[in-house]
């Protein structure tokens, strides 16, 4: 009966040990943490990113919140959730055994830094992306919109739109499906409709990458009509009739 009588005891001792340390985490710290993971639950792609949190004055604030003792509860309190950026001022509810005590500000400079697609080298206009062109670099993200690219594989083949020097985080905009049909091209245009299937000869007036919509003249007859086509492959365009 003793014997388990001294079990219980040294539970009861690590228990509250654990208690005492937990509620002894310095307030600065319990802060950071609640504004991590408030981050983190509207940004679910950065948890596999580097997320540096700089404050300032926290200490003051951390001050402020002691003073309603160490039960007091800590949670992000937005009226309308803001759009996550850079630099953002966060409010913290107060509140002792779910009593409302005040609110307090914590001025926040979030940076976050990810791997993503950059330039090695310089890229020009129109030039066709090979695996000697990009690579992989932890970069800051903070700013920059969720669409970059994590992985080389996603740009191999695709075309410049414009100049990208070297160290540039490529965005979709700056890319596009490569031109396989040049404005003033001769190409075969594949009319269809209805049953009828003909062959003839155009001219591109606008570039075009596979998918894409331009403009084609005919030029099986004389009056050289202009007319809207898909491109459907390298020098081949399909307009339906």
């Amino acid at each position: 009966m003793n014997r388990w009588l001294a079990v219980l005891a040294l539970i009861f001792v690590l228990m509250l040990s654990v208690t005492v340390w937990a509620k002894a985490v310095p307030t600065a710290e319990r802060i950071e943490e609640i504004i991590r993971r408030y981050i983190i639950e509207r940004e679910p792609d950065w948890r596999q990113a580097q997320v540096v949190l700089e404050f300032k004055g926290l200490e003051a604030v951390a001050a402020d919140v002691d003073k309603y003792g160490p039960n007091s509860n800590l949670k992000v309190n937005y009226d309308r959730v803001p759009k996550l950026t850079s630099k953002l001022v966060f409010p913290l509810l107060v509140e002792v055994e779910g009593i409302p005590k005040t609110v307090v500000y914590v001025q926040t400079r979030i940076r976050v830094n990810k791997s993503v697609v950059v330039t090695r080298q310089k890229i020009k206009k129109r030039t066709r992306i090979t695996t000697r062109d990009v690579e992989r670099k932890m970069q800051e993200i903070s700013n920059l919109p969720a669409n970059y690219f994590a992985a080389e594989k996603d740009l191999i083949g695709k075309e410049a739109t414009t100049s990208l020097p070297p160290g540039t985080i490529i965005l979709p905009w700056m890319v596009q499906a490569e031109t396989v049909v040049k404005r003033g091209d001769t190409v075969r245009i594949l009319f269809k409709g209805q049953g009828l299937e003909l062959m003839g000869e155009g001219k591109a007036l606008q570039d075009g990458f596979v998918g894409k919509k331009i403009r084609v003249q005919s030029l099986m007859f004389k009056s050289k009509k202009e007319m809207d086509g898909v491109v459907v492959g390298t020098g081949e365009v399909k307009v339906e009739i």
